[in-house]
């Protein structure tokens, strides 16, 4: 098994930005989205896939349609290491990426979202900002001492770990976590959030799939209706979880144009091949 820490890419990967700034210019509604890419950002830990991650400046989440936002960050952890480096060589720790977001949001009423490694980013970054600010996660770490355990896999982590455990002591910020009701690591995770201080809404979802257990195309109208959490109130399936956020004939033209979109890659995929004989 290859570890992204073997990449000859990573440390020129360390040396870029690893945030997005995009400002949306249609919208002044003084809302701020901060979206902490997971540690699937690339896979599988290949050159090809870091360098590709890099040239295309990509970032999880990117891809949603997000209207109600006047600004959204992106923002991405190479080291895939649960952001405990920060994400670059400059902001080189969770504090100083901290630092940075409170720079970046002031002024925002600030919406914090991730996924798993994201999710713990989110929560930990939370603690910097104004208590205004809201957190949605997705299956999200609050401790990570059984990830540190594995010094191949996380080695960062674990030599991290070992100094500070810095695990979710309590969270002052209100805000979602969806955690899905049939996945072990979910389930341990849950636990450690029973033992602290917490203002979290808990939703739960029939899905043993850790992280988002849905596309995340159907996202964007999640985070455009973000008060339609609160009207979930015992465990739900996905599938009703999405349709919770669509009208039935927006949900049928997204599934529409996601079948589209998968129609038109597949032929480009048949013709790249064709092309080549």
């Amino acid at each position: 098994m290859s570890y992204q820490f073997d990449l000859k890419a990573l440390s020129s990967a360390r040396e870029m930005k690893n945030y997005k700034v995009v400002d949306n210019c249609k919208s002044k509604s003084g809302r701020c989205a901060v979206f902490f890419s997971s540690n699937g950002l690339y896979y599988p830990n290949t050159e090809d896939n870091i360098k590709k991650t890099i040239r295309r400046d990509y970032y999880e989440w990117s891809r949603l349609a997000i209207e109600d936002f006047e600004r959204v960050i992106y923002v991405r952890d190479v080291y895939k290491q649960w952001y405990v480096r920060g994400i670059n060589e400059t902001v080189s720790s969770l504090h100083l990426l901290g630092d940075l977001i409170q720079e970046l949001t002031r002024g925002y009423q600030t919406t914090l979202i991730g996924s798993s490694a994201g999710g713990y980013a989110a929560i930990k970054i939370s603690e910097k900002l104004d208590c205004s600010t809201l957190v949605i996660a997705f299956s999200p770490y609050f401790t990570l001492q059984y990830e540190a355990e594995d010094s191949l896999r996380n080695k960062i982590l674990s030599s991290y770990y070992v100094q500070a455990r810095d695990d979710v002591k309590k969270c002052l910020c209100a805000g979602y976590i969806i955690f899905p009701i049939f996945s072990k690591t979910d389930i341990d995770q849950l636990n450690h959030l029973s033992r602290i201080s917490h203002n979290f809404k808990i939703i739960k979802v029939k899905s043993a799939v850790h992280g988002v257990p849905f596309r995340k195309e159907f996202l964007g109208n999640l985070l455009n209706n973000i008060s339609r959490l609160d009207n979930i109130r015992k465990p739900i399936s996905p599938g009703v979880f999405v349709l919770k956020f669509f009208s039935a004939v927006a949900f049928f033209e997204l599934m529409k144009n996601i079948l589209l979109s998968g129609y038109k890659r597949t032929l480009n995929l048949f013709k790249k091949q064709y092309d080549n004989k």
